[in-house]
């Protein structure tokens, strides 16, 4: 509504009331009937479709909107109304006001609510005051009495808020029980039955009731103090929420989920929910943005996307890889999906067409972690066998030939492989004994074999059986011990195997002497690694900031990036790639380095040198990077 960002609170359904953080009081929509109106308050039955403010005053606090009535609270704990009236004002009269009136000269109102037919509030020490139409014994005072004026709900002094319907009216005491009184005859009371009650009666014998009660014609809703949501009442066109159309005379859970703030409704019913996540999530929605060339992406189309989008509805994926134009991904039931150029079969499809949306490979359920490097991609099944399939010029599928393959087919016939990683167009692998394994292009040593000779099938690398942790590049890879300490090899023009120089290794090469390295990857030609402590390092290159380091220059040996010790997941991928995203223990997402088409999914074209989070969510549980593209998993909620 216009574009003012200092509103404070509404309500509102035929018309409209407003407050802004000064105070000031506005409101907008219908504000005429035949022989009734002026519900705006702003001394006129003329309609308005736009904010218009109410008087000068500053000292408005609370608003609701009743029908063709309004109702407000001020600071100085005065109760104003106004609209249409047949009694329901609170002035001991009929008569319709068209600006706000003040109800008798307390200054002892703490919270209002109220249904078409009556009007009800709270005063400071606690007590239920209500007025109205009274036809079913709304009001709560054990009469069908009408009454223009408030008069007393009994006498307890502990009632903490109220909401109306046009016949039904709730309420929760201090102590978290819940009370209706009126009625409807689809159950809208909760109490079992279809009677109606002249004066509060509790719903069951709870005492965990929110105090965000609300009831309309035909049902009601309240959430509980655990965040669950509870409705009864009509089930018509399904109101209830729970898939189902029928009547409830009694509360039912709606959903298994908690985490639901407040709930309204007449016709139709809308909630607010913030998503709770079970502990130990790690499988969730997938995510992207940045450049969608070939439909890399996976949303659809080929556009590029400068802030986060959703690709799909599912909420089982555990895993992601992206380099240049194409994206693999596994999902927690072990399926294999993909999308992408697919130029060279790369998709593992059987063809070569591009798909701008995932598209699963095969119908096997046992894949654990795909990778893909432009136009070749290696995966690994959960019974710790190898495939591989796309590009082949360089011998990276492992078959001891050059032969491009666009489906599946398996490296050999071992089931003992525990890692594997792509990295430009070579692999790299570990066996579960802890051996480590290259094949492929080898051109900048990058196989760690000391020449430069292409292998067309796994090669061990050394005899060590101490290897751990992967870290593939484009023609540079990091792996670490189970002691801890990090070794690099291949390409280092920026500097990205950190070994304090820019000389390309044939043969591995120790990173320093620490002992305390916990995960590595090598991101283009910028290598970031976490170590046990929860810091962040990085090194290479640097000309869009990629360090996080403040600056352009490039390092040669790793820096920390800030002080904090709360990081936990680095990126995976490969390409070229300039633009980073990490994710804290928090569930928070950072970026940082080249922001050129929103590749940092910060809806602009900058560039940030250290870590910026983007947007405010704490459920980030993936990421990979590759060819200005990121895609990301955030956790399924419950």
């Amino acid at each position: 509504i216009g574009n003012l960002s200092d509103w404070s609170s509404a309500d509102g359904g035929n018309h409209f009331l407003l407050i802004k953080t000064d105070g000031t009081l506005w409101a907008m929509g219908r504000n005429n009937r035949p022989s009734h109106g002026g519900s705006l308050g702003d001394g006129t039955t003329v309609n308005r479709s736009s904010p218009v403010q109410i008087g000068s005053l500053t000292t408005w606090s609370k608003v609701r909107c009743i029908g063709r009535t309004s109702m407000a609270l001020k600071t100085s704990g005065t109760l104003w109304t106004w609209g249409e009236s047949y009694g329901i004002l609170g002035h001991g009269d009929e008569v319709d006001r068209s600006s706000p009136v003040q109800v008798g000269s307390l200054t002892d109102w703490a919270s209002i609510g109220g249904g078409i037919d009556a009007l009800h509030a709270i005063k400071t020490d606690g007590t239920l005051w209500c007025w109205g139409t009274n036809s079913k014994g709304q009001i709560g005072d054990g009469t069908v009495v009408k009454r223009s004026s408030p008069v007393q709900v009994g006498s307890l002094t502990d009632w903490a808020t109220v909401a109306g319907g046009n016949r039904t009216a709730l309420a929760v005491k201090t102590d978290g029980s819940l009370w209706v009184w009126g009625g409807h005859n689809q159950g809208a009371t909760g109490l079992g039955n279809v009677t109606y009650y002249s004066s509060p009666v509790q719903v069951g014998s709870l005492t965990d009731w929110g105090t965000m009660p609300s009831t309309m014609d035909t049902s009601s809703q309240n959430v509980k103090t655990d965040g669950t949501l509870w409705m009864w009442g009509a089930g018509t066109s399904g109101i209830l929420g729970n898939r189902k159309t029928i009547h409830y005379s009694s509360p039912i859970q709606i959903g298994s989920g908690a985490g639901w703030n407040s709930a309204v409704g007449l016709n139709f019913t809308v909630g607010l929910r913030r998503p709770t996540i079970a502990a130990g999530t790690t499988s969730g929605y997938l995510f992207g943005w940045g450049r969608g060339t070939h439909g890399r992406g996976g949303w659809g189309d080929a556009v590029t996307k400068s802030s986060p989008i959703q690709v799909g509805t599912d909420n089982n994926w555990t895993h992601l890889h992206g380099s240049g134009n194409e994206t693999v991904g596994v999902k927690s039931n072990g399926t294999l999906w993909a999308w992408g150029q697919n130029a060279k079969g790369g998709l593992g499809l059987g063809n070569t067409t591009a798909y701008s949306s995932p598209v699963q490979v095969g119908e096997l359920t046992t894949w654990s972690k795909a990778y893909n490097s432009g136009a070749v991609t290696t995966a690994i099944t959960t019974s710790g066998t190898i495939w591989s399939w796309g590009q082949n010029h360089k011998g990276q599928l492992g078959q001891e030939d050059t032969t491009y393959r666009s489906s599946p087919v398996q490296i050999g016939s071992l089931t003992t492989w525990a890692q594997v990683h792509c990295m430009g167009s070579g692999v790299l692998g570990i066996k579960t004994n802890g051996t480590f394994w290259t094949w492929g292009y080898n051109g900048n040593g990058n196989l760690a074999q000391g020449d430069t000779t292409d292998r067309s099938s796994p090669t061990q690398v050394g005899s060590l059986t101490t290897w751990s942790v992967l870290g593939g590049g484009q023609n540079e890879f990091h792996i670490i011990k189970t002691d801890g300490t990090l070794f690099g090899c291949g390409f280092n023009n920026q500097g990205q195997l950190g070994d304090e120089s820019t000389t390309q290794r044939t043969s591995l090469v120790g990173i320093g002497s620490l002992t305390t390295w916990s995960d590595v990857a090598s991101v283009g030609a910028t290598t970031f690694a976490l170590k046990t402590d929860g810091t962040l390092w990085a090194w290479g290159k640097n000309s869009s900031g990629e360090c996080g380091q403040n600056d352009t220059t490039a390092r040669s040996s790793p820096v920390q990036i800030g002080t904090l010790t709360d990081w936990s997941i680095i990126p995976k991928g490969g390409g070229n790639v300039s633009s980073i995203g990490c994710i804290k223990t928090d569930g928070t997402f950072w970026g940082w380095g080249d922001g050129y088409e929103g590749y940092l999914g910060r809806n602009n074209q900058t560039d940030y040198s250290s870590p910026v989070q983007l947007g405010h969510h704490n459920d980030w549980a993936f990421v990979a990077v590759g060819g200005q593209s990121t895609r990301t998993i955030r956790k399924k909620y419950q």
